[in-house]
């Protein structure tokens, strides 16, 4: 009876050391690391010849939009608003997405007959001068104005950079080209809480007066980057008005820290490209507002 006794009370002693450790042990955070999204991607391609002929230039479209089909917990149709703005522009807000990709083609295709006027006026002039056996100046415009010349092609995709702990970040990057000339490239960032179904802007993320803090720390990433020690030596290279740049609002968050884009011709020559800045965590911590996703992020 009495080693029953003395069992039961063992038996009790333990359940109540388990129970205290149990209280001790910090609660699983609810900040979950991967976000409830389903993808979906729709790829569209067109090409469009002057007058339907295909011995004329064209214009090639080519789209590749990834978006979110569905996200658990929150409002997928605000945050596929958001990204068709980022994307194709607020004309397009109120549209589905296959609506909207196919208003788009109509309209690079307004635009692109619009520019091809000069080509028709051109074939015009070429067959006045050939009925006369004359051939006219080949100056500068008539060079600009060849086949190659009238021949478009652009490219508009997107991509998810980052999808963890409530936030997405998106990519879009549109390249065009106009005959045998070199693409031009453009990037936009987008970054969103999924939990609100609405974009980060800076101002959430920082605190007072980060755009002159950060303004040091971009210029020590563009010198290490290029491997120089002052402005002069980027100033060089093809870059420009460094001394005075700041945060453009261009931004992706990640989990190594906040990515900034800044597009050729900001603040450096075209042929230099896109530049992009990382800022890591370590070093925009103590810059970052206190209980926001990003800061939690920049903690882990």
């Amino acid at each position: 009876m009495l080693e029953t006794t003395n069992t039961k009370a063992f038996i009790f002693a333990s359940l109540l050391l388990v129970a205290a450790i149990s209280c001790k042990r910090p609660q699983k955070s609810q900040f979950k690391a991967n976000n409830d999204v389903v993808l979906d991607t729709i790829e569209y391609s067109n090409r469009y010849f002057i007058d339907n002929n295909n011995q004329n230039p064209a214009c090639i479209l080519f789209i590749r939009y990834i978006y979110p089909k569905s996200i658990a917990n929150s409002d997928e149709k605000a945050v596929q608003q958001l990204l068709t703005t980022c994307m194709f522009g607020s004309d397009y807000d109120s549209l589905t997405v296959d609506e909207t990709i196919a208003r788009y083609w109509e309209n690079y295709v307004l635009n692109y007959r619009n520019e091809s006027v000069q080509y028709r006026e051109n074939l015009i002039v070429s067959s006045q001068y050939a009925q006369t056996g004359h051939d006219h100046d080949h100056d500068d415009d008539h060079e600009m104005d060849s086949d190659a010349f009238f021949s478009f092609h652009e490219t508009l995709t997107d991509s998810v950079v980052y999808n963890h702990y409530g936030l997405m970040s998106f990519q879009v990057r549109l390249s065009n080209t106009k005959g045998d000339n070199p693409a031009f490239v453009t990037n936009k960032n987008l970054v969103v809480n999924l939990n609100t179904g609405k974009n980060i802007t800076e101002e959430e993320i920082f605190i007072t007066g980060y755009d002159t803090a950060l303004q040091k720390l971009i210029q020590s990433v563009l010198f290490e980057k290029n491997k120089v020690k002052s402005i002069q030596e980027l100033e060089d290279l093809g870059y420009f008005g460094i001394d005075e740049i700041i945060p453009n609002k261009n931004f992706l968050v990640t989990d190594k820290g906040i990515v900034y884009t800044f597009n050729a011709g900001e603040y450096s020559a075209f042929p230099l490209g896109a530049q992009e800045i990382l800022l890591p965590y370590d070093a925009i911590r103590h810059l970052l507002r206190e209980n926001t996703g990003v800061a939690m992020i920049s903690k882990l």
